[in-house]
């Protein structure tokens, strides 16, 4: 056996790139079998056009894409695209659009068009091919995320695009954290150079909208296991205690008259966009970032070496030599 002075021991990097893959694909199948159930049963959980928000989100994500370029023509790639209602009105301006979605449940609900294609594919690892669209859409997708992925699904979307592609990102911003915003747009800077940050502030509104939903919340998770379960797994602390204890038997049927008596409130409030507009202003005014609740990128790819504008390193006198004689 040769002398190994230095200690060095060989790893087996394929072993562990190989390891690392196999656990996203685990998550995405785990990912994949959630969607399909929640698109079959609750739809309207990701269909935009179901609340005034969504339909809002929506209508400024499409004006915002008219301004930035003329569709026609354009190869677009709609990532995350649920019933597809981006995909939709893109291809029915002439861009040629790639539909994809997690769950084939969710495909089947967009209407058959020459110009969209349909493709059952996910984030963060997809098998599009590289340097391929001129616009790449990812609305709602990156919270859904494990956030083990985050890092990853960034960089895939910046490897769809062509070298002077465009990608349009938005999610929803955890309105009970202190520096989400901050931290999603430092994520997002890893990998684009953003010219655009679009934000909604609309945190007020959906605190309000939380706590006259919540007697439904503690009488449906009481009803449905699953979803008791995964109410456990986005709740913490004082959060977390307060949920079990109503989503149990007794408060549970106790909540369930007063949510039949807040549901047309809940109704109206989700509904209504001026009611949404007018909370989304004193939100601004009262909250300004605090208030965040929803941000939109546009960005292009970060150059490799990208030039950095830095002020000249001023000059200074010729060196000298100190002689000292003894």
């Amino acid at each position: 056996m040769k002398k190994n002075p230095l200690s060095i021991i060989k790893t087996d990097t394929k072993t562990e790139t190989v390891n690392a893959v196999n656990k996203i694909k685990q998550r995405q199948q785990e990912a994949e079998a959630k969607y399909e159930r929640i698109w079959l049963t609750r739809p309207k959980r990701f269909d935009p056009n179901s609340n005034a928000i969504g339909r809002e989100r929506i209508k400024t994500t499409l004006a915002v894409i008219e301004q930035l370029t003329d569709p026609e023509g354009l190869e677009i790639i709609d990532i995350g695209c649920g019933c597809g209602p981006l995909a939709r009105a893109l291809a029915e301006k002439g861009a040629k659009v790639t539909a994809s979605d997690i769950a084939q449940n969710a495909l089947k609900r967009i209407p058959e068009h020459p110009n969209i294609e349909k493709k059952q594919d996910a984030l963060p690892i997809t098998a599009f091919e590289d340097d391929k669209y001129d616009l790449c859409l990812c609305a709602e997708v990156i919270a859904e995320l494990d956030h083990r992925d985050f890092r990853l699904a960034i960089a895939e979307l910046c490897r769809v695009i062509k070298p002077e592609g465009q990608v349009l990102c938005s999610t929803p911003i955890d309105i009970y954290s202190e520096d989400a915003f901050e931290r999603f747009a430092a994520l997002a800077e890893t990998e684009f150079k953003i010219h655009t940050w679009m934000t909604n502030h609309y945190a007020l509104y959906l605190k309000m909208l939380h706590f006259f939903k919540a007697p439904s919340k503690f009488f449906n998770a009481w009803r449905d296991k699953s979803r008791r379960e995964e109410g456990f797994k986005h709740r913490h602390g004082l959060y977390l205690w307060w949920f079990k204890i109503n989503s149990t038997t007794i408060p549970a049927l106790i909540w369930a008259p007063i949510k039949m008596i807040l549901s047309p409130l809940v109704y109206f409030l989700e509904q209504n966009r001026l009611c949404m507009k007018f909370f989304e202003k004193l939100c601004r005014f009262f909250q300004q970032d605090r208030g965040i609740s929803h941000a939109t990128f546009i960005g292009k790819r970060r150059p490799i070496l990208e030039e950095r504008h830095e002020p000249p390193i001023p000059d200074r006198p010729p060196f000298k030599k100190e002689i000292k004689w003894e």
